[in-house]
């Protein structure tokens, strides 16, 4: 008999229950113009928002920061993303007659970060029946009929046959809001190159993804996970098997939860090169080690999928103490004799094929 959180049907069961494909934006609006020579200006200014935390646990409280310009009523449908019958997803609650209006733009911080200190709009205590999973917040403003995502993702701590991480780093190395404040912009006093790349902030919306490489230009505001990872997730869940789901910032910041999975399953774009060196007092083992005397299995559907280490570090002032809001990149290897430049830490940037990371 099962007992505790041991469910390996859970995903099965989820899935049949009845999906539908109103998940899908169908009207969408981004600013008109280029942010530079390539990429077109994916912020959905008319409605766009984020959330506190990139997971959360049954219990736990979820807040949402809505903004819209202009002010209008919107409906926002929360949606678990699978299989569902090939539907996609399953609504799980919808939100009714709620109220944005124009919410600031940050200033420029240092390192260039852009980092929201927006209200919350809606808060959210997650039910003890949500399957663990990437969920889609989509937000209609009534007045204009606008669309926009917000994405979380729900995780547990049962034991489960694959745990499927989500690369939430590399939407937010990428990710330009407001206009181009990407990890890999390059201004006018400071470069990519050889330096610190600068920071960027969880609390912001994500921008579309304009590269050219995204076909699906209704999808703004859910990272990355559209294009790249909910393939997998909806194979997946289609085929039953019995997977849970997890940030980067879930890995970084408990790395000893991996081992309640048999297999571990990293997806996401042609760079999910984007991880941390775990160095926090709480998470002693590294990413590595921490498989070293099991049987686990890893798996990565990427490529590029472990270029180079981060400093990632914690943000007490951002939307919750103590959380894991921005990071930064460090985009050079280091040959000998290198400097740092701007960088405090202690920590040197290596690619993980050089002697002492792998």
């Amino acid at each position: 008999a099962e007992t505790g959180l041991v469910r390996p049907d859970l995903v099965r069961r989820e899935n049949a229950k009845p999906g539908t494909r109103d998940w899908m934006l169908t009207q969408t609006s981004t600013v008109p113009g280029k942010i530079n020579r390539i990429l077109d200006n994916g912020r959905s200014q008319v409605i766009e928002g984020y959330c506190n935390a990139t997971s959360v646990r049954a219990g736990e409280t979820l807040k949402i920061m809505v903004s819209a310009n202009p002010a209008s009523d919107f409906k926002l449908e929360i949606f678990r993303t699978g299989y569902y019958g090939g539907a996609g997803a399953r609504l799980i609650k919808t939100f009714k007659s709620l109220q944005a209006g124009p919410q600031s733009d940050p200033p420029v911080g240092e390192n260039y970060v852009r980092e929201c200190q927006w209200e919350p709009t809606v808060e959210l205590e997650i039910p003890e029946n949500w399957t663990s999973g990437v969920y889609l917040g989509k937000m209609t403003a009534e007045r204009s009929g606008t669309q926009s995502y917000v994405i979380f993702i729900v995780r547990d701590d049962r034991p489960c046959d694959f745990l499927f991480q989500c690369s939430d780093l590399t939407w937010s190395a990428y990710n330009r809001w407001p206009m181009d404040y990407s990890i890999y912009t390059e201004h006018q006093d400071w470069t990519s190159i050889g330096v610190p790349s600068g920071t960027v902030s969880f609390d912001r919306p994500y921008g579309l993804f304009t590269h050219p490489v995204n076909r699906l230009r209704k999808s703004g505001g859910s990272g990355e996970y559209l294009p790249w990872e909910f393939p997998l997730a909806y194979w997946m869940e289609k085929h039953g098997y019995d997977v849970s789901y997890i940030s980067n910032v879930d890995t970084h910041a408990d790395p000893k939860c991996l081992l309640r999975a048999k297999g571990f399953i990293s997806s996401g774009t042609t760079n999910t090169g984007v991880w941390t060196c775990i160095t926090m007092p709480s998470a002693p083992a590294t990413l590595g080690s921490a498989w070293r005397f099991s049987a686990a299995t890893l798996f990565f559907v990427s490529y590029l999928c472990c270029l180079q280490s981060m400093e990632h570090r914690i943000e007490i002032s951002a939307a919750r103490a103590g959380s894991y809001r921005c990071l930064r990149i460090f985009l050079k290897t280091l040959g000998k004799g290198s400097s740092l430049g701007r960088s405090t830490t202690r920590a040197s940037t290596r690619t993980w094929d050089q002697t002492g990371l792998n």
